[in-house]
């Protein structure tokens, strides 16, 4: 036959396996999310960890294979139903069909440390529900605070190179030595509270604002504002239901120790919000949206007082730190009322542990 002339005959199905799979059409393709390469990246990481996990508790190896017939369990299955259901039935324990929709080979091509190339939208989808899944049921916690820490420390990095915080002038080696370690003994670790309102739907409601500190290093130390709903479910033990406001950094660019009982820290307060640490919806509109604010905050065994004076929409910032709606004013600052310091028990390492996804690259 001439090239160009006659059509093509499609290969019978003896040499294209059990299934039979149909590609999916340009109009199926357009539903598909659209999952950036930051995203599959991360996935696949996860995935990864998920199967060096697995190994370490069975004792032994665990391939991709496995692997593959884990994600695509539900394709396999429904496959397995409809061979079974036909009058050559198979023994679909030693002879699983498969859906040709992802491979082991797939596996192998996006693992392969001399290739670069990450899996099409249509076949991501299928290891963002398997994630999703595991992300359910709890199987990758562990997997994920690991992560969110690593990348964590990536841009604490990035804010140290940017805003080379430089502290200390001339040689003042004493000093510095001194405020480093009322830095360490006030400031890494510390956990704040102060009275706040939750503005969720509905009139303002009796809230805690938590302001969660982590390890002060490099100038730089990560932070975040969790909201605490004071009311607790009638009829039961205390538990309030928590937001997570926003996630960031509080960049020093100046110490002083005030005493030995004190630590000034004066630098920029850098928040996002939207950290994705949690499936709800915050229904907090009217607060600001983050930014980067010049602040001041005092450190002492008692607590913190911190003091913000240039940035957007601090008004809007205020209710979170207990300042009344509109009582805040963007040329005159913010001054919330001293934030007392609380013990870390175990309800509130728990609420730190939920805190997943701080640092989304895609987000």
């Amino acid at each position: 036959m001439k090239a160009g002339k006659g059509s093509a005959k499609p290969l019978p199905n003896a040499l294209t396996g059990l299934a039979q799979v149909r590609g999916a059409s340009a109009a199926e393709k357009r539903l598909v999310l659209y999952y950036p390469d930051a995203f599959k990246r991360h996935y696949l990481q996860i995935l990864d960890r998920y199967r060096q996990e697995l190994a370490r508790q069975g004792g032994k190896p665990v391939g991709w294979k496995t692997i593959r017939n884990m994600v695509m369990a539900p394709e396999d299955e429904k496959l397995a139903r409809e061979r079974g259901g036909q009058r050559d039935r198979i023994n679909v324990e030693t002879a699983r069909p498969e859906s040709t929709a992802v491979s082991e080979e797939n596996f192998k091509g996006w693992y392969d440390k001399d290739k670069s190339h990450l899996p099409s939208d249509v076949k991501f989808q299928y290891i963002e529900r398997f994630v999703r899944f595991l992300r359910k049921s709890g199987a990758i916690d562990d997997i994920e605070r690991a992560l969110d820490l690593a990348q964590g420390e990536y841009v604490r990095d990035a804010l140290h190179l940017f805003y080379r915080p430089n502290s200390y002038g001339g040689d003042r080696l004493v000093l510095k030595e001194r405020d480093l370690a009322l830095a360490e003994k006030f400031v890494s670790g510390g956990c704040f509270e102060v009275e706040a309102q939750w503005l969720g739907e509905g009139p303002p409601r009796p809230a805690v604002c938590l302001f969660l500190v982590r390890d002060y290093g490099n100038h730089v130390t990560p932070v975040d504002i969790v909201l605490l709903r004071k009311e607790g479910r009638e009829g039961e033990e205390e538990q309030p239901d928590f937001v997570p406001l926003y996630t960031g950094f509080l960049v020093t660019d100046n110490i002083l120790a005030l005493g030995e009982e004190q630590v000034a820290l004066w630098g920029k307060l850098i928040l996002s919000k939207g950290s994705g640490a949690t499936p709800r919806d915050d229904g907090i509109a009217s607060l600001a949206e983050g930014g980067t604010y010049k602040s001041s905050v005092t450190f002492s065994a008692d607590g913190a007082e911190i003091s913000l004076e240039t940035g957007d929409d601090l008004a809007l910032l205020g209710p979170v730190f207990g300042v009344e709606a509109g009582g805040g004013d963007k040329k005159e600052g913010l001054a919330p009322p001293p934030m007392r310091r609380v013990r870390r028990d175990h309800r509130i390492e728990a609420l730190e542990r939920s805190l997943a996804f701080r640092y989304r690259p895609w987000d």
